[in-house]
């Protein structure tokens, strides 16, 4: 009874205070009245109606006279209704608590905590043999040693250089685009890692590929003989988004066929005929190189991944691409190859050569960066 009391009262109040919400936003207490007792008229809605539940008030003419009565408008809970339901809620929720099952505290017996076993690793591919000497530019170069695959050789590289074939280039033990790599930045480490050159040859337990070699168990070898620790992380920075400027892209559609010795006309790079015989395949390159006090960048279906990689390489911050362009693309640009905002060489700066040979434009904005950052190295341990 005392459950079925307190319902009927929280109805009523609830009513009550919808009446005097409604009230406030029609201006005749009497057109309320109408329309709620059209409502009241309407059969019950089955089940699966779609329609607006009507709560049971009790008497409906009470209900009607205090609608029509401004002066017995309700002012919400008042203390005495309040009152009320306290009295009529109090023994109910003594007689819930008591009809509860109580919960005893489990009894607690201080045992020694097993030891957390390590989790298993699986071993790192490494080098069964490996030589790491300063670089000897007139040192012979080691004939073959069996086949290739079973034989490492870098002749010459900066440790930078193997850092960023080991984490980031064949991270995973299989070729990565080259072109790509800048796009992860190197970050921390001495100066000499830059600078210092050196020559590694190593053979493996057994033979495997080139890219094995050169990314995870080169890592090994770094944290062996280097010393070196490691980490990734992701930062929020200053980036370059790569947009189309005003007046259109004038990036070509890559060309289809071969490339031609004309490809290569400004290029340092020696033009090699292919092999005879050899079925003509797509040309595609993708070419940094300097012509006098200046840089030429050359690409033949190139992609726009490609060319973000190779501006971020040369502006030493992240592009990101935004021109929209998906298709496989040409172009040539010169630009100055001294300080971006100088012109005394006559080529203009990157910025302007990018705007006005390529038809996009580079944005100053913040977005997030894959950051290879060194906690510590030293030189290689003796041999």
């Amino acid at each position: 009874p005392f459950a079925w009391l307190l319902h009927s009262r929280i109805v009523a109040i609830a009513e009550e205070a919808s009446d005097d919400v409604a009230l406030t936003e029609v201006s005749e207490p009497a057109v309320y009245a109408e329309l709620l007792l059209d409502f009241m008229r309407r059969p019950v809605l089955p089940l699966k109606s779609v329609g607006i539940p009507m709560a049971r008030y009790g008497r409906v003419d009470l209900r009607i006279h205090r609608i029509l009565e401004a002066k017995s408008f309700s002012r919400g809970l008042t203390r005495w209704s309040i009152l009320s339901l306290l009295l009529v809620a109090t023994p109910l929720t003594y007689l819930a608590a008591a009809s509860r099952p109580q919960k005893t505290k489990p009894q607690i017996i201080a045992q020694a905590a097993p030891p957390i076993a390590a989790p298993s690793r699986i071993p790192r591919p490494k080098f069964s043999v490996a030589s790491i000497k300063p670089c000897d530019p007139d040192a012979t170069r080691a004939g073959g040693r069996g086949k290739a695959s079973a034989y490492f050789r870098r002749n010459c590289v900066t440790v930078k250089t193997l850092i960023q074939d080991a984490y980031i280039r064949f991270a995973d033990g299989n070729s990565g685009n080259p072109m790509l790599t800048p796009l992860t930045k190197i970050e921390g480490g001495p100066i000499w890692i830059d600078n210092d050159q050196y020559t590694v040859e190593a053979e493996p337990e057994r033979s495997t590929t080139g890219a094995m070699m050169g990314g995870p168990m080169m890592q090994t070898l770094l944290e062996d003989r280097f010393q070196l620790r490691a980490h990734r992380e992701t930062r929020e920075g200053l980036i370059y988004e790569l947009i189309v400027a005003k007046g259109g892209s004038k990036l070509l559609p890559a060309k289809q066929g071969p490339c031609l010795r004309s490809d290569f006309a400004d290029s340092s790079f020696p033009y090699f005929d292919p092999p005879p015989g050899t079925p003509d395949q797509q040309c595609s390159f993708f070419l940094t190189f300097p012509k006098g006090p200046n840089m030429i960048m050359t690409a033949r279906n190139a992609s726009m991944e490609g060319l973000t990689a190779g501006l971020t390489r040369t502006v030493d911050r992240l592009v990101v691409d935004r021109t929209g362009i998906t298709e496989k693309v040409d172009f040539r640009m010169v630009y100055s190859g001294g300080d971006p905002s100088a012109t005394e060489f006559g080529a203009a700066p990157i910025f302007t050569a990018i705007q006005q040979q390529l038809g996009l434009k580079l944005e100053s904005a913040r977005g997030p960066r894959e950051y290879l950052v060194i906690d510590s190295i030293s030189r290689p341990s003796s041999n």
